[in-house]
């Protein structure tokens, strides 16, 4: 194995060693598991693709959505499929409950909730071409955003209608890539929306009234991610930044500019922070036009604006979507040519 390709297996979750010469954290090595295809064919949309990626709580299972309308429970560490359950539509975006009994999954017509032990589709909630759902701390609330400029709560258990907090503002608009993100705090108190307006609110659950208004990007919000302890909020936009902010107080604490990474692109394919919340894990997209492949870098909180460390190399296609499983032993990302790269924490 080539030198950069064996950097290119290097990851953060747990800083133990520290490079000599190096003044970035320290990292552990992972090595990456052979490629794993979901069997998706040319989607309804001409091309192929994975959407959606998501381990459960206890990291025993990762679910992929595909644009061939594949919902598919994936067994860790063995890999086997659990299930293939085939959806009427691409999809677009999944959820797991706190308690891991449920999963939520959206397609352009709706929301299903599953039962993850005997895979029975227990309750249908229309709504438009939903693109982001998340459930509350206690399962009592699942929220979703939608390509129209919705959000809304509903029961999970009844599918009733709890909050609806946005209307639609455009209804041509039908980009299922774009429009309202909407995510719950850990602690379940507070309810964040961002959207292809440029800003990104938070509401208190209790009464819906609105807490914040984080005000900077200049370009749609692609994607944002709150950390473990409910202190900082990331949002990563179209304007090539990534903007951590302070959540009480709405300010912004730092500002990553990649706008002269030229192959970093704008797209993004998700945020999250990893390592007790000092460091951001960004993911790329990719754009065959610009000759960009799918990219994830990481960035040091405490630090600049140049990534500590940059997955280039390792991806043929593009990288719509990762996940770190919650027991930091696995990273997943799917790409645009149907397959998983895989990658698990090294033991010598």
């Amino acid at each position: 194995m080539k030198k950069k390709q064996l950097l290119a297996i290097l990851a953060i979750f747990c800083p133990l060693i520290v490079l000599a010469g190096d003044k970035s954290p320290s990292v552990f090595l992972f090595d990456e598991l052979p490629n794993i295809t979901t069997g998706v064919g040319l989607g309804a949309s001409g091309y192929t693709g994975i959407l959606c990626l998501s381990f459960n709580k206890k990291s025993s299972i990762l679910v992929s959505g595909d644009n061939n309308n594949n919902l598919i429970f994936w067994d860790f560490p063995s890999l086997n499929k659990l299930k293939v359950i085939k959806e009427d539509s691409e999809v677009h975006s999944v959820a797991w409950s706190n308690d891991g009994t449920r999963l939520a999954s959206s397609s352009f017509d709706g929301i299903t909730i599953w039962n993850t032990k005997s895979y029975e589709k227990l309750l249908l909630i229309p709504f438009k071409y939903p693109n982001s759902l998340s459930f509350n701390i206690n399962d009592k609330m699942l929220a979703a955003g939608n390509a129209a400029g919705e959000v809304a709560i509903w029961d999970p258990i009844s599918g009733k209608l709890i909050k609806q907090l946005k209307k639609v503002i455009d209804p041509l608009d039908t980009d299922r890539y774009s429009g309202e993100t909407a995510t719950f705090s850990p602690d379940g108190t507070k309810l964040f929306i961002a959207n292809s307006k440029n800003n990104i609110m938070s509401y208190d659950i209790k009464n819906w009234n609105l807490i914040h208004s984080y005000d900077g990007h200049s370009k749609s919000i692609d994607a944002i991610a709150i950390s473990h302890n409910g202190k900082l909020l990331a949002s990563m936009s179209e304007d090539a930044t990534i903007r951590i902010w302070d959540i009480d107080s709405g300010n912004v604490l730092k500002i990553i500019d990649y706008k002269t990474d030229s192959s970093f692109g704008v797209a993004s394919s998700g945020i999250k922070f990893i390592n007790d919340d000092k460091f951001i894990f960004a993911g790329n997209m990719g754009s065959p036009p610009l000759h960009q492949k799918g990219s994830i870098r990481v960035w040091d909180i405490s630090g600049g604006s140049l990534p500590i460390y940059s997955y280039d190399n390792t991806f043929v296609e593009l990288v719509w979507r990762f996940d770190l499983s919650p027991d930091g032993k696995y990273m997943v990302t799917g790409g645009g040519d149907g397959e998983m790269h895989l990658y698990n924490k090294h033991i010598e």
